[in-house]
């Protein structure tokens, strides 16, 4: 059995070497402008961490700013949610560039040589573990900066920094590759049925080929009881795949009281029908589901439709587009029920659908191995964060 080897370095307060502040209070609506630097909101972190860019944000002028007596935070800096519910989800992010930040946010600011070192720190050990009472989250200024770090020599930093971005590095390639495999079969779909603008095949209704269409209870779910049954919503729903993270269960009796008008079963179809709507998902073997709120089920006729031919033709771009067209000049984007089995469709034969079919089942075990991929290289990196930040 080997042990770890003794730790070479200081263990140092926070506050010691990086300034800990809080952000700016947000300003009216008329502050913000089309040019000037971008301004980072709470609710902001979640789309910037999956993806997303300090491209897209609203943005404020320097006169302005200086005006409101702003302060503008370097590349580097360290931010994370210090009160409200977006503190619950320890979400921490880098600054790629200079930014102006709300109020809500704490902001470590390191030197240029620990930036890496700290995000890194804290996307291990959570900012959330501060939190002393989650019905009202938040942190103190004072607890981040006595935050006590392990601190090597900068040479035996720069190797464990290049170590982990080497492992984070292929784990968002593993993501990459999950979004690209169904990028993949939404292509083949086109390439072997066409589109509704150039047809290869009959034009139906879904209400004409689905068995049955049904919307879910318009109230939330009740998460109290004996939890055994998942309750799906739209934000499991990613793509043509299923989060579980996210996942919320209820009760024998409320499962009960959500299925009164069907009981899903595997094979059928959940789909977001609110809000983001569009994305949709295949229920597994092995489970009893209710649908969530926003979400509603199709079930394929099976004399004329598979499960897997129509979970691609109701996220196809052509059926996104008729939900886009109702929804124009709409304050909450949506699909009705009504609206739903109105939407127009291809359809082939069995014959062809099951072509379609085998080539999206050998497509999504490609996707299942990259997933088995990257939760390997998260434990990786997990194991190696926990022997560099744990004291």
């Amino acid at each position: 059995m080997t042990s770890k080897p003794p730790f070479d370095g200081e263990v140092m307060r926070l506050g010691d070497i990086a300034k800990v502040s809080a952000g700016n209070v947000a300003p009216k609506k008329s502050a913000f402008c089309d040019s000037g630097k971008p301004f980072v909101r709470a609710g902001s972190l979640s789309g910037l961490l999956a993806g997303g860019s300090v491209q897209s944000l609203e943005r404020i002028d320097d006169k302005t700013a200086e005006r409101l007596g702003f302060r503008l935070f370097p590349a580097g800096t360290v931010v994370f949610a210090k009160s409200g519910m977006s503190c619950l989800k320890g979400y921490v992010y880098t600054l790629p560039e200079e930014c102006y930040v709300v109020s809500h946010l704490a902001c470590v600011t390191p030197s240029a040589d620990l930036s890496k070192y700290l995000e890194h720190y804290f996307n291990y050990n959570r900012p959330n573990r501060l939190i002393e009472n989650p019905s009202f989250p938040s942190i103190k200024l004072s607890q981040i900066e006595d935050i006590q770090i392990r601190l090597p020599e900068k040479s035996i930093r720069d190797k464990q920094v290049g170590r982990l971005e080497a492992v984070i590095d292929l784990v968002d390639i593993c993501k990459d590759a999950e979004s690209r495999f169904d990028d993949l079969v939404k292509s083949r779909f086109v390439e072997m049925f066409g589109t509704l603008e150039h047809p290869r095949y009959t034009i139906v209704e879904l209400q004409d080929i689905c068995a049955y269409i049904v919307d879910c209870p318009h109230e939330t779910p009740k998460y109290d009881g004996m939890l055994e049954y998942p309750a799906i919503r739209t934000s499991e729903l990613v793509g043509t795949t299923i989060d579980w993270s996210s996942m919320k269960y209820v009760s024998e009796e409320e499962y009960q009281r959500r299925t009164r008008r069907l009981i899903p079963q595997p094979g059928d179809i959940v789909y977001a029908r609110e809000g983001t709507y569009g994305s949709a998902a295949i229920l597994p073997d092995g489970y009893r589901f209710c649908l969530g709120q926003r979400t509603m089920l199709f079930r394929a006729d099976a004399s004329v439709c598979l499960p897997q031919y129509l979970l691609f033709a109701i996220t196809s771009p052509d059926v996104k587009g008729q939900a886009d067209l109702l929804n124009v000049g709409s304050t909450v984007p949506h699909v009705n029920v009504k609206d739903a089995k109105r939407f127009r469709i291809p359809l082939p034969s069995l014959a062809l659908q099951r072509e379609f079919a085998d080539f999206a089942t050998r497509v999504d075990k490609l996707r299942v191995e990259a997933q088995v991929q990257k939760e390997k290289l998260q434990t990786l990196y997990d194991s190696l964060a926990q022997d560099y930040f744990a004291i």
